[in-house]
């Protein structure tokens, strides 16, 4: 039997492992379900010569008229009185294309709905095994670090505010006045340190505009020494 040359494509976002499988049934598919005669897809095939050469239902003229007799289309070999039917190939081939269908079936529901066992169909939990959707697994990790018992214990440390400590943050009076005092030093280095880069800033400032007036003066110099040069005896 001839083999098709036709490409066979390929979902990439099926399983890999089956790629090579399913490959092989749909090429194999192609090869059964297509006459090699008429090039038609086809359900019922007859042997048309002794050589064992195959037509489909579909074909009209699959022998060439010599001088000699009919001749196959296919191989030149000798033609058959009659084509006969040819139920064994004809099984076959809709056997795999019934086993295609199906695959293709389970691989979309896979790519679809996820992974589902028979058991989990009939409620079972799923098998560790099992690859779950990443929204499945956010949600079940989330659920899993909320009821962990070995996490309730830990405490998370507060939240850094912007603003003065609040009282109600701390366990006692004493340990909220001394965090208040530390919140004030800070705040008054903040100020100063603010204040003397605006000092900074501000002798900059004095410095650039006495550096531009010392500019133009020069340029002034330049230009009367250009218009009144000195001479020499």
């Amino acid at each position: 039997m001839t083999e098709s040359n036709a490409i066979v494509v390929y979902d990439p976002d099926l399983p890999i492992h089956m790629k090579d499988g399913m490959v092989l049934i749909e090429s194999t598919l192609n090869n059964f379900k297509t006459c090699k005669l008429c090039k038609n897809t086809a359900c019922k095939f007859f042997q048309i010569c002794e050589n064992g050469c195959i037509s489909c239902e579909n074909c009209e003229d699959f022998f060439d008229s010599t001088r000699r007799g009919n001749k196959c289309k296919q191989c030149k070999g000798v033609t058959l009185d009659k084509p006969l039917y040819n139920k064994a190939f004809s099984e076959i081939a809709e056997k795999v294309s019934d086993i295609s269908v199906e695959l293709n079936h389970g691989l979309q529901q896979i790519k679809n709905h996820g992974y589902v066992t028979e058991g989990m169909a009939n409620g079972e939990t799923a098998p560790n095994w099992v690859p779950i959707s990443r929204d499945q697994a956010m949600k079940e990790a989330m659920i899993f670090l909320k009821n962990d018992p070995t996490l309730q214990s830990i405490n998370l440390p507060k939240k850094k505010k912007n603003g003065a400590p609040s009282k109600e943050d701390f366990e006692n009076e004493e340990d909220w006045n001394k965090e208040m005092e530390k919140y004030e030093e800070k705040k008054i280095e903040r100020s100063e340190n603010a204040k003397e880069r605006k000092r900074k800033l501000e002798n900059y400032d004095i410095l650039v505009e006495e550096l531009e007036e010392c500019k133009k003066k020069i340029a002034r110099l330049e230009s009367v020494c250009d218009s009144n040069p000195i001479k020499f005896h």
